[in-house]
């Protein structure tokens, strides 16, 4: 897993399998701080994890974003960082999938 901060808002790659224990106190922290909208989950991976808001997913969980590009016919490293970059903008724009 790993995370920035773009524009105030904390973005998280998350990778099926790996601990997301932090990201629930994260989480928690943003609830009582008023900020759960400032929060970003980037499933790179399928993600199964039902703690986590479902509605701070860029995309499906259970469609995550490497099928997405695999879909998209997306193999380069530079056309991925520009396909993630875009759908993180679209959702912090829209706050929708």
């Amino acid at each position: 897993m790993s995370e920035f901060v773009d524009y105030g808002d904390n973005v998280i790659f998350i990778r099926e399998g790996q601990d997301t224990s932090w990201i629930h106190t994260m989480q928690d922290t943003y609830d009582q701080m008023g900020l759960t909208s400032r929060l970003f989950y980037v499933p790179v991976d399928s993600c199964s994890d039902k703690y986590l808001h479902p509605h701070r997913f860029i995309c499906n969980p259970q469609q995550p974003l490497s099928v997405l590009m695999d879909n998209d016919g997306i193999v380069d490293s530079v056309e991925q960082m520009d396909y993630m970059i875009k759908k993180i903008r679209h959702f912090q724009n829209t706050d929708t999938i």
